[in-house]
């Protein structure tokens, strides 16, 4: 695929999401991305989908020169300031389109179509508010196909928010409001140049494939373009797929011809995963959403680091305020500091970490092929490691301390002392015939192991746990076999901050020291390490039941 022109970010995904039949018709199908230059391209990201500043606005076929059309913006302005939400409509005044305000009486009672679009195709600009004439008839001729009506009012952020540097305070305003934008559209409107091609027959299949396969699906903002909406269309060559009736057909027997059988069931499953319904998960004492969201963010990319955050809050219905104005090297802080609950996996990110005390468990980004657990915590956990199908407790959510000490979290451990990291694997016996086989993802010369920090001052023998999402459980796909851990140094105890009385208490909690992700895997007693004798170490260990432990 990569001699094909292929992207090697699109490749790893397909490789690491799909299986194998669905790879080979994926290839069969070809993307219009292989046009594009992929030699910048890593595993990571794809820099040929990112958008620039200046870049043209595209036409919707090869040679058009149509003329472009400017959005009202005297009007949206004027709407903005007002507090309201500008809506637009392709007009016809002579023969001669035009972009015209939708006038009503506020969001709750008008319906409208979301836009959902990958910027670097050229459907409108960062520098000024315009879209190619040919673009805006093609978005007038797929809503009349929606709703057989062509005056139907649409919002599309590269007309309805002002590109004017003098007016950053109503762009402000109008990403604060995105959350109700998308979720209060009666459909959000998808726009790719390879799901462009799909044609009017396309089986169910061929779509959810093109969309694994779009720069529309490996973007961060469309995730809560899509996720927050109640119906999602699809434009296609001369067609608009509604994705909701064609898996409704795929449930009810469409689309099984022996051929593409597997293929169909799927593009079924992931559908669930494409759009998720925050709705699904969301309640007081579970953080599954914020974990799905996570994991998810972990797998796409997008052009402007700083936004990343943005995203995540609009998704979660929170105040986008506070990162608006927070400067872009302390924005996951801010967001951190935002959440209801800190999700479980997030302690589990890859890569560089925050360097602000009290954050230093956090990872600078999500945006990580590799960034998280590959599945959520379960609300549900194993007490113990004597009793995982007898004795299941709920999970207490994760929360920053309230002075500013780091994590506090809910999870069970290995205890190990006598550690040399010298070493790059070890056998660690933890009694009752029990071995786990722990290894460092980075060599010695790739390693931080919390370089840069502080030193903690100790006379007593070096501690250290490796902290797991939950114990090994047969039950629990993802964590049966191999996990990932974090290994973290016993620095000494802290007071517990749930204990309100201003009086000392007994009742204090470890605090940790991160040190760096490793990977645990069960395994048996003979000594195997997985790969030869260099580097193994033999150390004892012990279970540590489901406790709160103080990390930073």
């Amino acid at each position: 695929m990569h001699q094909a022109g292929w992207c090697p970010f699109t490749t790893f995904q397909l490789s690491n999401n799909f299986p194998e039949d669905t790879q080979a018709y994926a290839f069969a199908l070809g993307t219009i991305r292989t046009s594009q230059n992929h030699e910048k391209c890593t595993f990571q990201s794809c820099t040929a989908s990112q958008y620039i500043p200046g870049i043209d606005i595209s036409h919707t076929r090869e040679g058009c020169e149509c003329e472009v059309l400017e959005a009202p913006t005297v009007q949206i302005v004027d709407c903005l300031q007002r507090g309201r939400i500008p809506f637009l409509r392709i007009a016809n005044e002579n023969g001669r389109p035009f972009i015209d305000i939708h006038d009503d009486d506020g969001m709750a009672d008008t319906q409208y179509i979301a836009i959902s679009h990958v910027w670097a195709d050229g459907i409108g600009t960062s520098t000024s508010n315009c879209i190619a004439t040919c673009q805006a008839m093609e978005l007038a001729e797929s809503i009349e196909l929606i709703s057989n009506e062509s005056n139907l009012p649409f919002w599309l952020d590269t007309l309805c928010i002002p590109a004017q540097p003098q007016r950053q305070n109503l762009r402000d305003f109008s990403v604060q409001k995105m959350h109700e934008i998308y979720s209060s559209a009666h459909g959000v409107l998808i726009l790719d140049a390879d799901l462009k091609r799909l044609p009017s027959n396309a089986s169910y299949a061929e779509i959810m494939t093109r969309f694994s396969i779009s720069a529309w699906y490996a973007r961060l903002w469309t995730y809560h373009e899509s996720a927050l909406a109640p119906r999602h269309y699809v434009r296609g060559q001369d067609i608009v797929f509604e994705l909701e009736g064609l898996q409704q057909r795929v449930l009810e027997g469409e689309f099984q011809d022996s051929i593409a059988h597997s293929l169909n069931l799927f593009a079924a499953a992931s559908f669930r995963v494409l759009f998720r319904d925050p709705s699904d998960t969301k309640t007081s004492n579970s953080d599954l959403e914020m974990q799905n969201l996570m994991t998810t963010a972990s797998k796409r990319t997008m052009s402007r680091p700083e936004d990343e955050t943005v995203c995540i809050a609009i998704h979660l219905s929170l105040d986008v305020g506070p990162l608006l104005k927070s400067p872009s090297g302390r924005r996951m802080e801010t967001l951190l500091s935002l959440l209801p609950a800190i999700p479980a996996n997030v302690l589990w990110g890859s890569g560089p970490r925050l360097v602000a005390k009290g954050f230093r468990w956090a990872p600078a980004s999500f945006l990580q092929p590799h960034g998280m657990v590959p599945l959520p915590v379960p609300d549900l956990i194993p007490a113990s490691p004597a009793n995982l199908h007898t004795e299941m407790i709920p999970r207490p959510l994760s929360y920053l301390h309230p002075t500013g000490k780091g994590l506090m979290t809910f999870l069970p451990a290995i205890s190990i002392s006598n550690l040399d990291f010298s070493m790059q694997r070890f056998l660690v016996d933890v009694g009752e015939g029990e071995v786990y086989r722990l290894g460092f993802f980075l060599r010695e010369e790739g390693r931080t192991r919390g370089q840069g920090r502080p030193r903690s001052v100790s006379f007593v023998k070096r501690s250290f746990v490796v902290l797991l999402a939950l114990f090994f459980h047969d039950e629990y796909r993802g964590f049966d076999v191999k996990q990932k851990g974090i290994l973290a140094e016993v620095v000494g105890k802290t007071k517990d901050p749930a204990v309100k009385s201003k009086r000392f208490s007994f009742k204090q909690v470890a605090q940790l020291e991160y040190r760096e992700p490793m990977w645990v895997e069960r395994t048996s007693r003979t000594g195997d390490f997985g790969g030869g004798d260099e580097g193994k170490a033999w150390i004892s260990g012990e279970h540590v039941e489901p406790k709160w432990w103080l990390i930073d």
